[in-house]
């Protein structure tokens, strides 16, 4: 799994535990929540991940199941809203 879909995860619960997490920044609000006969959920995220000086918005619908594991059921409009990356020059 990519660290920031382990990231998105945490972010999701509101957890900062995950050492993956502290290096990308994520912000989210749920905006909508699904519950299903068989106990499963699936909520919808919607939100910016920062990384490295680079923000990303995107929604996301994180699932879990009736046995408590979650995982990252689809990630949608992720996409470039600001760009911090600061480049140095080796001078000789």
């Amino acid at each position: 799994m990519p660290h920031w879909t382990s990231s998105l995860l945490v972010g999701a619960q509101g957890h900062g535990s995950d050492t993956a997490a502290r290096a990308v920044d994520i912000e989210c609000d749920l905006i909508r929540q699904l519950t299903y006969d068989d106990d499963g959920l699936s909520q919808h995220f919607a939100g910016t991940i920062r990384c490295e000086g680079v923000s990303y918005c995107f929604t996301c619908v994180v699932f879990t199941d009736g046995s408590g594991a979650r995982y990252v059921e689809g990630l949608d409009e992720f996409e470039v809203v600001e760009w911090g990356v600061r480049f140095s020059r080796r001078v000789n």
